[in-house]
């Protein structure tokens, strides 16, 4: 399947699954056969259905489209590119409510008495796949956490500038999540009045900041509120893998050679 730039979708399909996706980001894993789509948190993943993407954007590193293709496999993947620098994603979820006892319901609005509120839970997922990356060109979604500078060019524990945007807008105090995928609970860093927070990244390897904003709906129709995750990935090579980097045995016989 072809997806070309960015796309729209009409009416969305109930959530696959036998439980609510909610507090669950999107993330892009670099796995054989090509970049596979994650839906979940540390210790849960869930189905992704195509029914329910809502944006798909690939950008060259100018900003500008370029096409890219689904590849038959188990997961939803999509194919590797030399000249795709960045994807972005929207996901529409399904709508849920929840009991007392904290059972989830799935269904319309005001379909069970159980629940006194109704809530929809999409996800947003801005992943930079290669260094050089116009960052101010990216593609935009409702919820966003966009780079400062370049994260492609840093390593584990530096700091990177993040703004959270929401419908354009800076996000005033939102918590963000270093290391979404392994930990979402711990939400270390929250933004300023311009939007931006300090982020430490977490790994020389995939990294996911995430950050979750909910949306009250003023004039419940469909639901109560929206609760919009939005995650930026992207994969650090690991040091030994850097231009110039020697394995120590490689450094112990030149030491020797200069020695002798």
């Amino acid at each position: 399947m072809l997806w070309r730039g960015q796309f729209k979708l009409g009416m969305i399909m109930a959530l696959v699954g036998t439980g609510p996706a909610f507090s669950h980001g999107l993330w892009l894993d670099a796995r054989p056969p090509g970049l596979v789509v994650s839906m979940g948190h540390s210790d849960r993943l869930d189905p992704f259905s195509d029914a329910q993407v809502t944006f798909l954007g690939a950008q060259r590193f100018d900003g500008s489209d370029i096409a890219i293709t689904r590849i038959p496999a188990p997961e939803w993947t999509i194919q590797r590119n030399p000249d795709v620098a960045a994807i972005t994603m929207s996901y529409r979820g399904a709508v849920w409510g929840q009991a007392p006892d904290g059972t989830w319901i799935e269904g319309a609005r005001g379909s069970d008495p159980r629940s006194p509120v109704w809530g929809r839970f999409d996800k947003y997922l801005t992943t930079l796949l290669k260094p050089g990356m116009n960052i101010g060109r990216l593609a935009t979604t409702r919820l966003q956490i966009l780079p400062l500078s370049d994260p492609l060019t840093l390593k584990r524990s530096d700091l990177l500038s993040v703004r959270v945007l929401f419908d354009g807008k800076p996000l005033v105090g939102a918590g963000l999540a270093p290391d979404y995928a392994n930990n979402a609970d711990v939400k270390s860093v929250v933004t300023d009045a311009n939007g931006v927070g300090l982020v430490r990244i977490q790994n020389q390897g995939l990294n996911t900041i995430g950050v979750t904003h909910y949306e009250q709906i003023a004039q419940p129709a469909e639901v109560d509120f929206i609760e919009h995750i939005a995650i930026l990935s992207f994969g650090l090579r690991p040091i030994s893998h850097w231009p110039g980097w020697l394995n120590p045995m490689t450094r112990e016989a030149i030491r020797a050679k200069q020695k002798n």
